[in-house]
């Protein structure tokens, strides 16, 4: 459990879902979302997180229990097998044992700039053990410039690309795999 000055970091319970479902929801802005929203359908996927052993399921909760943010991480990168390696030399560092990959991470609005991603993937690190860390940010339909600038901050640099001419119900996709081997060392 990593406390900050502004949030706890703990694991995901299964009470949590939903807000983990809201949280990562107000991000999204209708058609550029299409594929991407976390639905109460879904909710059997973040079980999975929460409960799996492969996986993890964080929350960031303020002293008076709003969740400020949430991050999702396993040992696994779907789509591996087709993507386009800018620096091949990542791809057997990101099948190693202590690579983890993150899924999904959402800061809530009002804690944004308070350093609660940050802390959220400093224990996807400790709690994971991991020397590497990975994250796709999606460029298409919609550069996500956001996650770009903030992942960049955290030492993330680009390693390859995935592109799909349909993918999770959008047309079009491309997306950038953002790679960091700092987190076993440190920020």
């Amino acid at each position: 459990m990593t406390i900050s000055t502004i949030c706890t970091v703990r694991a995901a319970r299964e009470e949590d879902i939903p807000k983990v479902i809201r949280l990562h929801e107000c991000w999204f802005d209708g058609e550029s979302a299409k594929g991407f929203l976390l639905d109460h359908g879904e909710a059997g996927d973040i079980l999975s997180y929460v409960k799996g052993r492969e996986k993890l399921c964080l929350i960031a909760e303020s002293e008076e229990g709003e969740v400020a943010g949430f991050i999702q991480a396993n040992r696994s990168i779907e789509c591996f097998d087709r993507m386009c390696w800018e620096r091949p030399e990542v791809r057997p560092a990101c099948l190693a044992p202590g690579h983890w990959h993150v899924d999904n991470v959402a800061v809530n609005p009002a804690f944004a700039g308070c350093g609660v991603g940050r802390s959220l993937y400093e224990e996807v690190a400790r709690l994971g053990g991991a020397d590497t860390l990975s994250a796709f940010v999606v460029l298409r339909p919609k550069v996500n410039e956001a996650s770009l600038a903030f992942h960049a901050r955290l030492g993330f640099s680009p390693a390859g690309e995935f592109a799909a001419e349909s993918f999770c119900g959008v047309r079009d996709y491309r997306s950038v795999l953002l790679f960091s081997d700092s987190f076993g060392r440190g920020f």
